[in-house]
């Protein structure tokens, strides 16, 4: 507020990507000394600053609605729409999951995570490698695997400051356009710390598949940890993603993360567990990586006991397998029946749906014999 007052008694033009990150980075906390200084702001600014410090929760558009109807046909970026995006970025970081119908009729309105939060059907896609065999002349090929694919808008230009929709399009090769390392991460998320989901799009854009480094998601890992991390639909899908790599030093850390996320309360296990449920229906991954990962929980403590039996029975009654089970599936069943005997719990009525419909199985018969009795 106070840097706001300075450039305006000096009649300064304020950088509107400087001025986007500071309402990004704002958190609503001890603002009752920043509330007075509202009466020294002049004009929009003050009913933007007003919103983002929660004294007014109306987003007021009047003043430049007739200038974004005008930039719809120009394509060109005014000192008044400049104000329209800077308003979607406050709304976007104080209502992350509202839907803003102002924005509608105004050139922003397809623009990711302007009206609402960008939503995408996230689809899974079986791949192999296929060849001619030069001395049989018949076709050949690997064994398959599955991809995670994602469906963005392609590319529009938008002001730079409009923070949230930035890197929301379509590309050509997603490894082309990686953040690369863990510190690109860490930076991306000090611009934006309040709301998470856009970083969380590009990075599973970039986890199409589960093998590879991917030192993005250890940056991931650790924002996920930090005391401002809140989490959403998208960010838990990239935390259970995470479960899955490749690498074990990433899946122990995902682990080591899920461990101080209970002792915390920082985070809704039945809800993750929906989230891992998607994925390994989708085949995604190798399923005794998610196994090792979530089975550390266990005799850590009695409230990491209850919540792995709530994480693995919201798990069953998600799970949708159809033709059969992944490789090693058994030892996430030994690891369940140990759980609700130390617990001295009984499944959910929805689980043992999923029980009974693979009770006949060689492999597992014995093991949901118990379960269900």
């Amino acid at each position: 507020m106070e840097r706001v007052i300075a450039y305006q008694n000096n009649n300064e033009e304020i950088d509107s990507v400087d001025l986007a990150i500071a309402i990004a980075r704002m958190p609503r906390e001890n603002v009752e000394e920043a509330i007075p200084l509202l009466n020294q702001i002049e004009g929009e600014m003050k009913s933007l600053l007003s919103f983002c410090l929660g004294v007014d929760e109306e987003i007021n558009l009047d003043s430049t609605s007739l200038f974004s109807k005008l930039l719809a046909t120009m394509g060109k970026t005014t000192k008044e729409t400049g104000n329209l995006s800077l308003w979607a970025v406050a709304a976007r970081t104080f209502y992350p999951n509202d839907t803003f119908p102002q924005f509608e009729n105004t050139y922003l309105k397809s623009v990711p995570f302007v009206v609402a939060p960008f939503e995408t059907e996230i689809k899974f896609k079986e791949k192999w490698n296929e060849w001619t065999n030069y001395q049989t002349k018949e076709k050949e090929r690997t064994p398959s695997w599955y991809e995670l694919k994602l469906d963005f808008p392609n590319y529009t230009k938008i002001p730079n400051y409009l923070l949230y929709s930035q890197d929301i399009y379509s590309r050509s090769n997603s490894w082309d356009y990686g953040l690369n390392y863990s510190g690109n991460t860490f930076y991306w998320h000090s611009l934006t710390p309040q709301n998470s989901d856009a970083l969380a799009l590009i990075l599973l854009h970039n986890s199409t598949i589960a093998d590879g480094s991917k030192p993005e998601l250890k940056g991931f890992l650790d924002v996920v940890n930090r005391p401002e991390f809140r989490f959403s639909e998208t960010t838990l899908l990239l935390f259970a993603v995470c479960f899955f790599q490749e690498k074990k030093d990433l899946r122990l850390l995902a682990s080591e993360v899920l461990i101080q996320l209970i002792e915390k309360q920082a985070i809704d296990v039945a809800l993750f567990a929906q989230k891992i449920a998607f994925l390994a229906t989708g085949k995604y991954g190798v399923f005794l990586r998610l196994v090792d990962g979530l089975i550390a929980l266990k005799d850590v403590s009695s409230l990491h006991n209850n919540a792995l039996l709530k994480l693995l029975t919201s798990f069953f009654e998600n799970l949708d397998l159809k033709e059969k089970l992944p490789t090693n599936f058994r030892k996430i069943i030994e690891n369940y029946l140990d759980i609700l005997t130390k617990t001295n719990q009984k499944p959910s009525a929805k689980a043992l749906v999923f029980f009974e419909q693979w009770k006949d199985n060689a492999s597992l018969k014995s093991l949901i014999k118990q379960i269900l009795k």
